[in-house]
């Protein structure tokens, strides 16, 4: 398992988020990790599972600022990757997360990629988050991290 934060980039004054992602074998509770990032898990620690496990890449973030009731849209949270290798295969998975107007806002959202869903080999893997309007156009609010190396193999 490991954990890093979101390097996000604010194009607006009165607008504050920070947030980070979890990258996880198999599934876990739900509030098991707190919106702030841990300081108890290695940063960088390779990702190991087995083609019959399930991996998860959880996005957890908080927004706040005079502007936070005023906005309207949508977070599109991406997760792009590649295998690396001869044929290097590129993967790509999205989901929506509706915005709530409000002074003090969480928001969080998984990515997972089931059992079988990713062949043996090493992958290297990209989280995007970007703020769009209501009409899917991107904002000036993006954030991404680089996850760490993630290792598949058959156990057999």
């Amino acid at each position: 398992m490991s954990s890093k934060p979101l390097k996000f980039e604010e194009m607006m004054p009165h607008f504050h988020v920070g947030g980070h992602v979890h990258v996880s074998e198999g599934s876990y509770k739900p509030d098991e990790y707190p919106c702030e990032c841990p300081t108890d898990v290695d940063h960088n620690s390779p990702c190991f599972i087995t083609t019959k496990q399930e991996l998860c890449i959880e996005a957890k973030w908080h927004a706040n600022g005079k502007l936070a009731k005023f906005l309207a849209g949508n977070w599109k949270l991406t997760v792009d990757g590649e295998k690396w290798g001869k044929e290097e295969p590129c993967i790509e998975k999205m989901e929506v997360v509706e915005y709530k107007c409000g002074d003090d806002l969480h928001f969080s959202k998984k990515i997972t990629f089931g059992p079988g869903e990713l062949s043996p080999g090493f992958y290297k893997m990209v989280l995007c988050l970007t703020f769009c309007a209501c009409d899917g156009t991107p904002g000036p609010i993006a954030a991404f991290v680089e996850c760490p190396p993630i290792k598949v193999y058959d156990a057999h």
